[in-house]
C-alpha cells in the first residue's frame, strides 16, 4: 500500500511540474505577443517618421530589425507552450486535446494566516504521511525483526522442565520427571 501511495505521489508530482511549466509557457506567449504587437506599432510609428524625413533609414532598420527578433522569440514562445500543452496531455493521457488546452492559474484561499500551524508542525506531518517515506520505515522495521529473529537462532533454545507426580493407584507411589528441550537453528 505504501509502495501504491508513494506512485500516487510521484505521478501527482509530474502532473503538478507539467501544469506548471504549461502555464508558464502559456505566460511566457503572452508576453512575447505583447512584445511584438508593441514593436509591430513602433515599426509603424517609425515608418510613418521615415517617409515625413524625420529619422534615418539606418535608424529604421534597426527598429525593424528588433520587431523580427520580437517575432522570432514570439514563434519560440508559441512552440514551447505547444509543447508544454502536448507534455501535459500526454502525463493526463488526452493527447486529442492539444487545440482546446487553457491552463488556467487558480490558487488555493487562505482565509486566516493567524489560525494556520507552524511551519515546522506542517513538515514533520508532511514528512510522516509520505508514502515513500512509510513504505522505507516499515522495511526497516522488518529487516530489524529479521534480525532480531537471527540473532535469536545464533543461540540455541533451552527449555527445562521437571515434575513430581503421586499416583496412589499406581505400584510406584512417587514419580519424579525431568525433561530437556535444546532447539537449534540450524
Amino acid at each position: 500500500e505504501s509502495d501504491f501511495r508513494d506512485a500516487v505521489r510521484i505521478f501527482s508530482n509530474l502532473v503538478r511540474d507539467s501544469y506548471y511549466e504549461a502555464l508558464l509557457m502559456q505566460k511566457n506567449r503572452a508576453l512575447a505577443e505583447e512584445l511584438a504587437q508593441h514593436y509591430r506599432q513602433i515599426v509603424e510609428v517609425n515608418r510613418l517618421r521615415l517617409q515625413a524625413g524625420d529619422i534615418a533609414e539606418a535608424d529604421y532598420l534597426k527598429v525593424k530589425m528588433e520587431s523580427s527578433r520580437a517575432e522570432s522569440e514570439l514563434d519560440t514562445a508559441v512552440a514551447a507552450e505547444e509543447q508544454a500543452h502536448a507534455k501535459l496531455l500526454m502525463v493526463l493521457r488526452w493527447p486529442d486535446q492539444n487545440a482546446q488546452l487553457q491552463v488556467k492559474e487558480q490558487w488555493p484561499v487562505v482565509q486566516d494566516w493567524a489560525q494556520q500551524p507552524a511551519t515546522e508542525f506542517l513538515i514533520g506531518k508532511a514528512l510522516q504521511q509520505r508514502p515513500d517515506l512509510l513504505a522505507d520505515r516499515q522495511r526497516a522495521e522488518q529487516a530489524d525483526k529479521a534480525l532480531e529473529l537471527a540473532r535469536r537462532l545464533k543461540y540455541p533454545d533451552v527449555t527445562v522442565n521437571a515434575g513430581y507426580a503421586r499416583d496412589p493407584s499406581n505400584n510406584a507411589l512417587d514419580s519424579f520427571f525431568v525433561g530437556a528441550n535444546i532447539v537449534t537453528g540450524k
